[in-house]
C-alpha cells in the first residue's frame, strides 16, 4: 500500500518508522500481510509504477491537515 503524508509529520528520517507502525497496525486489524510505503520520499520510478493509471500518482492521506 502506498501513502502520501504530511512531512511536517513524518520527516524522511522517520519514514521507514511510519511504515513498519502503519503495517503492522493493518496487518492486526486485517489479519493480512501488508507492505507500506511512504510516497513523499521513494525515487520518481518507484512513485511511478506504483500508481496503477501510470503517471497519476495515487494514495491514501494519512495526517494531511491542508
Amino acid at each position: 500500500m502506498t501513502v502520501y503524508v504530511n512531512p511536517a509529520a513524518v520527516v524522511k528520517d522517520k519514514a521507514l518508522d511510519y511504515e513498519m507502525a502503519v503495517g503492522v497496525e493493518l496487518e492486526m486489524a486485517l489479519r493480512f500481510p501488508v507492505d507500506v510505503r511512504v510516497l513523499n520520499y521513494v525515487p520518481s520510478y518507484f512513485a511511478y509504477h506504483a500508481s496503477p493509471m501510470r503517471g497519476h500518482i495515487c494514495g491514501m492521506f494519512w495526517g494531511w491537515d491542508s
